[in-house]
């Protein structure tokens, strides 16, 4: 005979526990981007930049507290997605905004040149122009890993860039995944209003999360010391490894 299932066993309740974390962790994420809401009523200029910029920065903590609560939660699906998610925006904060407030200033800073750009009929200006481009998707790749790094180990903030960058080219499918992930995420921009990116934001970090999933997985092997790390591989809590990249 078999035995009856105990209550949170079924099939039924996995599947609205995982929705209804889903749901908070967009709208936990969706606090984070509040500051757009005054520039909705600002144009797409130059002029406008420094507004974007500032409503811009929180955003970068919120996004990776979110690829850690999406980890968590392949894991756990019995969280507390309010508590996991602002638990690992506060630890995320400082080493979030090391590389995500100059991101943002580089951003403006292509973001105005390849205004002034487009207006131009030089050739030079052109190979400029494209220049920029190639530089900029280098760039915001690199960004990725950085967020998804940062989001599931501790390292140093060099530690950190230098990884980012040896995966780019160490990892090629990983790589071309986050391109893919990316020219979706553009997509909602170009072809549908903004808030579709907040919306989705759940679908946009699992795509990260399980497209680097070979790169988090060598990271673990290769530059961390597991029996330094205080934290258990299946607890909650983002695990916290020494780094063993040389100065």
């Amino acid at each position: 005979m078999a035995q009856a299932r105990e209550f949170g066993e079924g099939i039924l309740f996995r599947v609205t526990t995982t929705i209804y974390a889903l749901v908070m962790l967009t709208l936990l994420f969706a606090t984070t981007c509040v500051l757009f809401i005054p520039t909705l009523f600002l144009a797409h200029d130059v002029s406008n930049l420094v507004f974007f910029s500032l409503a811009a920065l929180p955003v970068g903590p919120g996004i990776t507290a979110l690829l850690h609560c999406i980890t968590v939660l392949g894991r756990d699906r019995d969280i507390s997605p309010t508590r996991e998610f602002f638990r690992a925006y506060r630890m995320n904060f400082a080493p979030t905004l090391r590389f995500w407030i100059p991101a943002v200033v580089v951003g403006a800073i292509v973001a105005a040149d390849v205004g002034y750009l487009q207006g131009s009929d030089s050739g030079f200006d052109a190979a400029v122009f494209v220049a920029l481009l190639v530089l900029s998707a280098i760039g915001v790749l690199w960004l990725v890993n950085m967020f998804v790094i940062t989001a599931h180990f501790h390292f140093r903030f060099r530690d950190a860039a230098k990884l980012s960058v040896f995966y780019l080219g160490a990892r090629p499918l990983a790589t071309l995944a986050n391109v893919a992930t990316i020219f979706v995420l553009g997509a909602c921009f170009v072809f549908a209003f903004d808030a579709v990116a907040v919306i989705l934001s759940c679908l946009f970090a699992y795509m990260a999360v399980t497209s680097n999933a070979p790169t988090l997985r060598d990271v673990r092997q290769r530059f961390t010391a597991p029996a330094d790390s205080p934290v258990e591989e299946n607890s909650t809590a983002t695990a916290a490894s020494a780094p063993l990249l040389p100065r």
